[in-house]
C-alpha cells in the first residue's frame, strides 16, 4: 500500500490488529512498514517510538471496547444481566480471545494500559447507577456501597492479571474469576438476585453456586 493513500488512522488500527495477532512484544515498527509501505522515519515521526505507536492502538482499542461494553449495559434486562454480562465480555477477551495481548499488556505495560482506561473506558457513572437500580429492585443488598464494590471488583482482577496471585493454583483465568470475583458478586445479591444470577446466559457464571 503506498504510504501517499494509508492515513494515521489506518496506520494505528493496522497495527492494533498485528499486535493483538502477534504480540506486544513481537510486533515491531520494522514489521508494520513491511506490510503499509511506509517508512520507519514516518512511523517515528508519526508517533514518537513504539510506545508511542502502542498507546495510539490502546486507545483506539479501549474507545472501541467501551463501546460495545456500554451497549452491553444499555440492552441489559436488568442489573444482574448487567453485570454479568460486562464481566463475562472482559473475561472473554482477556483469557480466551486475545490472552496473550493481555498477558504482553498487564506484564510489561500497566502503567499505559491504566491511564488510556483512566481516560477513556471510566464505567464507574455507570456501574453506580446499576448498583442503585438494583438496590431499589431487590436484587442487590441495601447496604452495598457502588464505590466499594467497583474498587473491590478491579483489585480481585488485578490480583489475577497483574500481581499474579493466584498462579500456585494451576487454574484458568476463567476459573479464577469464578473463585474471586463472582464469589464477590454473588455475596452482594438478595435471594432474587441470586435467582436470577442463576439464570443468566452467559458462560462465566454458569453453574457456579
Amino acid at each position: 500500500m503506498p504510504a501517499t493513500q494509508i492515513s494515521k488512522a489506518e496506520i494505528v488500527k493496522i497495527a492494533l490488529q498485528n499486535f493483538i495477532r502477534s504480540g506486544i512484544q513481537h510486533f515491531t515498527i520494522k514489521q508494520l512498514t513491511e506490510i503499509t509501505s511506509i517508512s520507519s522515519k514516518t512511523v517515528y515521526k508519526l508517533f514518537g517510538d513504539k510506545t508511542g505507536l502502542l498507546k495510539a492502538c490502546l486507545t483506539l482499542h479501549y474507545v472501541t471496547l467501551y463501546q460495545e461494553l456500554r451497549r452491553l449495559l444499555a440492552n441489559a434486562n436488568n442489573e444482574i444481566e448487567s453485570i454479568t454480562s460486562l464481566i463475562d465480555h472482559i473475561v472473554k477477551l482477556e483469557f480466551e480471545v486475545n490472552p496473550r495481548f493481555y498477558n504482553e499488556l498487564n506484564k510489561y505495560h500497566p502503567e499505559l494500559q491504566s491511564e488510556i482506561i483512566a481516560a477513556h473506558g471510566d464505567l464507574s457513572p455507570h456501574i453506580n447507577n446499576i448498583i442503585a437500580k438494583g438496590k431499589e429492585n431487590g436484587i442487590f443488598l441495601t447496604n452495598i456501597n457502588a464505590g466499594v464494590f467497583i474498587l473491590t471488583i478491579q483489585h480481585l482482577y488485578q490480583g489475577i492479571t497483574r500481581e499474579l496471585k493466584y498462579t500456585d493454583f494451576n487454574l484458568s483465568g476463567r476459573e479464577l474469576v469464578r473463585n474471586t470475583v463472582i464469589v464477590y458478586v454473588r455475596g452482594i445479591c438478595t435471594p432474587k438476585g441470586l435467582d436470577l444470577l442463576q439464570q443468566t446466559e452467559y458462560s462465566t457464571f454458569k453453574n457456579v453456586k
